[in-house]
């Protein structure tokens, strides 16, 4: 193996049965901003020892030493330490993955952790972790992150969840499926949320904040979202498939199907608009793009008129 292969290579670090592999982009700038943090004493030792790298003539032999040098650093400063200890208390994701690949991203909501599976489908998937330098850096906030998407992974991986990762929900509409899924995120993140609350690890207001989020995405169920909202946040055994029925038709019990469904999403619901026929003509041509043979005298709920009056081109700009 030459030095400028080996120079590319991630950083490992040691956790039995999961191998800890960082992208070494996201070493060398995560070394940076520590050292910034930390007292002078340290900030001279590091660059005591980087400062001659820089006399390296050869391009390779050069990348290698910054290379080396920022994994040393990275694991003197223990900037793996928050991730060995949540894969620790997640043993079933540790058991279930052949290794963790941490990767570079810019922005917060590029952030994420998920399954790769094996190119080959002869062994465990790998766990990828997508996370900003900054994340990366933050003892406080790192932690948490890594609790609720672990969680996740946890029951992405475990069979009595049943995880799919396509939805059958509302083929043919692609905005209301995405309707669904955003209905299919809130209730995973509330049940996740709820065992971390059993943990003493859901942050100070967590629960409120997701109450309100649950509530407003279900707002069609009325008085009984409350209940709702507590049953997924307290049941530990909920599944993929109840989160699929529930996000299809909202308060299976009956209750809010009392004044009927919208004809588009099929929701139960009991706030219809009031007037289909003075809809703008944009928002009925996209409404008929996704459904030829709707009518305004077929109804919908109001949550589909502003989807669709959202989706359709304004008038001055056709």
């Amino acid at each position: 193996m030459n030095r400028s292969v080996a120079a590319a290579e991630a950083l490992r670090t040691g956790l039995e049965g999961c191998p800890l592999e960082f992208d070494p982009r996201l070493v060398e700038d995560a070394v940076l901003l520590a050292i910034e943090r930390h007292e002078r004493e340290v900030q001279r030792r590091f660059r005591r020892q980087r400062d001659p790298l820089y006399e390296i003539a050869e391009p390779d032999v050069r990348e290698s030493g910054f290379h080396a040098l920022n994994a040393r650093w990275f694991v003197e400063l223990s900037l793996d330490d928050p991730l060995h200890r949540a894969l620790e208390q997640e043993p079933s994701v540790a058991a279930g993955v052949s290794r963790c690949l941490v990767v570079p991203v810019v922005r917060a909501r590029q952030e994420y952790a998920d399954l790769k599976p094996d190119p080959q489908d002869k062994g465990p998937p790998t766990l990828l972790l997508a996370l900003r330098v900054t994340t990366l850096v933050d003892r406080d906030g790192l932690p948490p992150f890594l609790w609720r998407e672990l969680l996740h992974i946890a029951d992405m991986l475990d069979p009595d969840f049943g995880f799919e990762p396509e939805l059958p929900l509302l083929e043919g509409s692609a905005p209301l499926a995405n309707v669904l899924r955003q209905r299919y995120r809130v209730l995973w993140d509330t049940a996740v949320d709820g065992r971390l609350a059993t943990r003493d690890q859901l942050a100070p207001g967590g629960k409120e904040a997701r109450r309100r989020e649950f509530l407003s995405m279900f707002s069609m169920l009325g008085e009984s979202g409350e209940r709702w909202f507590e049953h997924f946040f307290r049941d530990p055994r909920a599944s993929h498939t109840e989160f699929v029925a529930f996000a299809t038709r909202p308060g299976r019990d009956g209750e809010a199907d009392a004044s009927g469904q919208c004809w588009l999403c099929r929701m139960p619901t009991t706030s219809f608009h009031p007037k289909p026929t003075a809809l703008p003509t944009e928002t009925l041509a996209a409404i008929r793009g996704d459904f030829p043979d709707w009518e305004p005298a077929c109804g919908l709920c109001t949550q589909c008129a502003g989807l669709y009056g959202a989706l359709a081109p304004p008038a001055h700009r056709r």
